[in-house]
């Protein structure tokens, strides 16, 4: 995920239900160290039981991933707003970089 897509429609909660199954899920989400990180912890309601799970996504800007993917030797990275090759814009859905070794 993109930094940029991210701000745009970050939200700090949410509630999924399953469309055939008394299950839920609880997604948490924090932007911590400056939008270096998301923090999220999601919690699994099933019947009468409950499991969570915490974890933590490194986020970078298209700026950022670019110079991160040159200094390790990369070359011709470009980058894209979704798996489909659309530009990494304003409309972006994610970020997505293809690079040459």
């Amino acid at each position: 995920m993109g930094k940029e897509p991210l701000a745009r429609s970050f939200q700090p909660r949410s509630w999924h239900r399953h469309p055939d199954r008394a299950e839920y899920l609880l997604e948490e989400r924090r932007v911590t160290e400056g939008w270096r990180w998301v923090e999220s912890e999601w919690i699994l309601i099933q019947h009468d039981q409950s499991k969570t799970f915490k974890f933590r996504l490194r986020l970078y800007s298209g700026v950022e991933l670019s110079h991160a993917l040159s200094q390790a030797g990369f070359s011709a990275i470009r980058l894209y707003g979704s798996l489909n090759g659309t530009p990494y814009d304003n409309r972006a859905e994610r970020l997505v970089a293809v690079a040459t070794a």
